[in-house]
């Protein structure tokens, strides 16, 4: 029998990212909004061509703005970057050819399979009618529809983990062994896809308390086989790299990042605000450099290690300060709506000193400057209110939503560890990124954030009916 609800969101999925496919396709550089899309495209290139990851600065891949400074940060880019993302990319460019629009066509596929699996998490392990709910919310998703048609992660990786959790939340309901190995293997193929989700894994113990807090020995025998499993899943990619670099680490991403975005953004503070940010890297690179070049090291892991080193220094020398910073930036990827891309997507012009005052405002201490600067931004691009308020309003209505379901759960313990595990998901994302905050961060959310939504709404629905239904006895 045909489900038509799942057609239903099917169809409002397709349509919806399809329907900005248009505006984006014929212009690479709306493809290409990103340098994190010329990295990968790059790597992806090299697999086609060489048959490998590069092992040198593919600069031939690059616009020259990119080159410098951030750029030689990121380098060698295959020590920087996950490999499956590339390696999707990659398989898609062997059959089409160099055609970074049908790589798009094939995310827009995958973010509309997404929509697919949160209906069947829904409806399986929360309660009938809640999938369907949580279907169409992330069918409509305006956000998610812009970011599925960039040469970016975010689709592949909300598909793959989204996966992930599907098993483990099977495994947790049924104890079929096969689906907590489905699980693991699919975090693990995640954490080749973004990095930033490596450390979940050892997250995951308190989900595993929670299921089995009454025999903490099968808790702990189950985590020790997920973990194992996920350590295997990541392997292949950790050998290369010591075979490649002599280092059996998993990326250099974490040590530069660390100083050149977590510790800058400190440092960019302390001076007077986010325009200070490019001076603040420019000096970290010179000093950083002329350290290599004096000690002679050159190997990029050697380096990102040192990296590390300088930014937890930098860090723990105003930690009151930079938790401040750090946790403004993870409010802020709820709180913003989709900067800086539909302004490049619909062709309004892009100033990057109003785009920094605008997207960075809640670092700087100028805040009526960035507030002035946000107004005289809007005014010449009036284009983007027409649909800029209502994008705001749809994230307030999801977030009333999301808190009314939460609310809700403390009378369902039956639901307690799956919706632990959401809140689990949302707030380690969160925290991880910090200071990075930005919309493209909550994308992976989103679907943890409209399931608990879609109960708070089912809940919503149920008190209207039981309110209709006192109303009628009562006139009877």
């Amino acid at each position: 029998m045909i489900n038509k609800k799942l057609l239903l969101i099917i169809f409002l999925a397709l349509a919806i990212r399809f329907s900005i496919f248009p505006f984006v396709a014929p212009h690479k550089e709306r493809m290409f909004t990103m340098l994190d899309s010329y990295e990968y495209d790059g790597m992806a290139m090299s697999l086609v061509e060489n048959g490998r990851f590069y092992q040198s600065e593919p600069a031939f891949y690059f616009p020259s703005q990119y080159r410098v400074p951030v750029f030689e940060i990121r380098t060698p880019t295959d020590a920087f970057r996950a490999p499956v993302y590339p390696l999707f990319l990659a398989g898609i460019y062997s059959v089409f050819g160099h055609k970074p629009n049908v790589a798009i066509i094939f995310q827009l596929i995958l973010s509309s399979l997404t929509c697919i699996l949160v209906y069947y998490i829904g409806e399986v392990f929360i309660r009938r009618g809640v999938g369907f709910i949580a279907g169409l919310l992330l069918a409509l998703d305006f956000p998610t529809a812009i970011y599925g048609n960039l040469i970016m992660t975010d689709m592949l990786f909300t598909f793959l983990f989204l996966a992930s959790i599907y098993f483990i939340l099977k495994f947790f309901r049924e104890g079929k062994r096969r689906h907590l190995i489905y699980s693991a293997i699919l975090l693990g193929v995640s954490a080749l896809c973004r990095q930033v989700i490596i450390y979940f894994v050892f997250v995951m113990v308190l989900s595993f308390i929670v299921v089995y807090r009454r025999n903490l020995m099968k808790a702990l025998l189950n985590y020790c086989i997920y973990i194992l499993i996920f350590l295997a899943a990541i392997s292949p990619w950790t050998i290369r790299n010591y075979i490649v670099y002599d280092n059996f680490s998993f990326s250099i991403s974490q040590g530069s990042n660390l100083l050149f975005y977590n510790a800058a953004y400190l440092e960019a503070y302390e001076r007077g605000g986010y325009e200070h940010l490019d001076a603040v890297r420019k000096e970290m690179q010179e000093e950083t450099d002329k350290m290599f070049t004096e000690k002679g090291i050159s190997a990029p892991f050697e380096k990102a290690k040192i990296y590390q080193e300088l930014a937890v220094e930098r860090i723990l020398s105003a930690p009151a300060l930079y938790t401040k910073i750090h946790l403004i930036g993870a409010l802020k990827i709820f709180a913003t709506p989709t900067f800086l891309l539909p302004e490049r997507i619909f062709g309004a012009s892009l100033d990057e000193s109003i785009a920094m005052a605008k997207g960075k405002s809640l670092l700087t201490e100028s805040f009526f400057k960035a507030a002035g600067d946000l107004g005289r931004y809007f005014i010449q691009n009036w284009k983007l209110l027409l649909y800029l308020p209502f994008l705001l309003l749809y994230l307030l209505f999801i977030y009333f939503l999301a808190g009314y379901g939460l609310c809700k759960t403390r009378k369902e313990k039956n639901l307690a560890a799956v919706f632990f595990l959401f809140l689990l998901i949302i707030v380690y994302n969160a925290l991880i990124v910090g200071q990075h905050g930005a919309a493209r961060f909550r994308i992976p959310l989103m679907p943890y954030i409209d399931l608990i939504a879609a109960y708070g709404l089912f809940q919503l629905i149920l008190l209207g009916k039981r309110k209709r239904r006192k109303a009628v006895d009562r006139n009877e």
